[in-house]
C-alpha cells in the first residue's frame, strides 16, 4: 500500500490507537478505544488532555490506588439472558458482584476522598451508583 485509505492512518492515529490497545486490562476497552477518532477541535482536545492528566496523576501517586483488577465484559452472558428461562451461571454472578464492588470503590475513591484532586474523573462517576439491594441478592443466591 503506497497511499493509506484515511487520513487517520495518513496520520499515525491508528498507530496509537493500537499502541493504547496493548495497554489495556481487558477486551472491553477495545470497544472505547475504537471510538476514538482524530480531532482538531482545540477545545475538545484540551478537555480530553485534562482527563488525561488527571489520570495520571493518579498513576503517578501510587499505582494500586485504583481498583480496577475485576472489570470484566458481561456483554455475552448479558445476551444469552435473552432468552426465556435462561439465568446466569454462579460463576458470571460471582464476576458481577465482584465488578460491582470494584465500581463501588472507584466511585467511593473520586466522590470522597479525591473530588477536589480530579474533578474531571469525580464528575464523570458523579451518576454512577451501586445498588446496595443488587450485590445482596447476589450474595443470596450464590
Amino acid at each position: 500500500m503506497i497511499y493509506p485509505d484515511s487520513f487517520e492512518q495518513k496520520i499515525g492515529v491508528d498507530i496509537v490507537r493500537n499502541n493504547i490497545k496493548r495497554m489495556c486490562v481487558n477486551d472491553l476497552s477495545y470497544v472505547f478505544i475504537d471510538k476514538l477518532n482524530f480531532t482538531n477541535d482545540y477545545y475538545l482536545i484540551k478537555h480530553r488532555l485534562e482527563y488525561i492528566k488527571e489520570m495520571f496523576a493518579i498513576l503517578e501517586s501510587n499505582i494500586n490506588v485504583l481498583p480496577i483488577y475485576q472489570i470484566d465484559d458481561f456483554r455475552v452472558p448479558f445476551k444469552s439472558t435473552e432468552i426465556e428461562g435462561t439465568f446466569l451461571e454462579t460463576d458470571i454472578l460471582l464476576s458481577i458482584k465482584k465488578f460491582l464492588e470494584c465500581l463501588g470503590q472507584l466511585v467511593d475513591f473520586f466522590s470522597k476522598k479525591n473530588k477536589e484532586c480530579h474533578p474531571l474523573l469525580a464528575n464523570y462517576l458523579s451518576n454512577v451508583a451501586v445498588a446496595d439491594s443488587v450485590l445482596k441478592d447476589i450474595s443470596r443466591i450464590l
